[in-house]
């Protein structure tokens, strides 16, 4: 099993297709999923495209923000 089954190098973007950033997300990556940024609010996967790049898999997810409640 290599590293590229394990995990995957996503570039995140919002429903505006503006680029938030790239999260290493575990495979199978599917909407439902929550990502996170160094910084910001946690984010949640929305849709999920594979790219054939270079004979290499790529992933872009839609992600909204998935903020949290913390109780006290």
């Amino acid at each position: 099993m290599g590293l590229g089954e394990l995990g995957a190098r996503v570039r995140l973007i919002d429903s505006d297709g503006d680029e938030l950033g790239v999260a290493h997300l575990p495979r199978p990556v599917v909407p439902g999923d929550l990502a996170a940024l160094e910084q910001g609010f946690p984010l949640r996967v929305v849709g999920v495209i594979e790219l054939e790049v270079a004979g290499a898999t790529a992933l872009l997810a839609e992600v909204e923000a998935a903020p949290i409640c913390l109780a006290g």
